[in-house]
């Protein structure tokens, strides 16, 4: 990943005749070590395009497993490393914080304008 921005932002750089970091903080990688980490990790990925406002619901992403995983029964079953194995409550798991993770995001871009 390093590589990867650090050649991007020197072509974006040179091409608009503009310097300094594009990025505002290094990439870092954490292990996930637990089932909890695991499912707010999900949660908030599966809920990142709604809260940027790309869409109004996570399953009207297009690129997003999220709705693989609460239309199909074994798109939970798969996935052994989740513990809610029932599709009812993984949605209400993760759509139950979208107004939240709205809010916070509301909150960290007011903090940086």
């Amino acid at each position: 990943m390093n590589n990867i921005e650090n050649s991007y932002s020197r072509y974006f750089n040179t091409f608009n005749r503009r310097k300094g970091p594009l990025w505002q903080s290094q990439f870092r990688a954490v292990i996930v070590e637990d089932n909890e980490t695991l499912l707010h990790i999900h949660r908030y990925i599966h809920l990142n395009p709604t809260t940027s406002g790309f869409v109004e619901k996570p399953e009207e992403w297009e690129w997003s497993s999220y709705k693989y995983f609460i239309t199909e029964k074994r798109g939970l079953a798969e996935h052994k490393e989740i513990s809610i194995n029932s599709i009812g409550r993984y949605k209400r798991f993760v759509e139950n914080q979208i107004d939240y993770q709205k809010t916070i995001k509301g909150i960290r871009r007011s903090l940086l304008e």
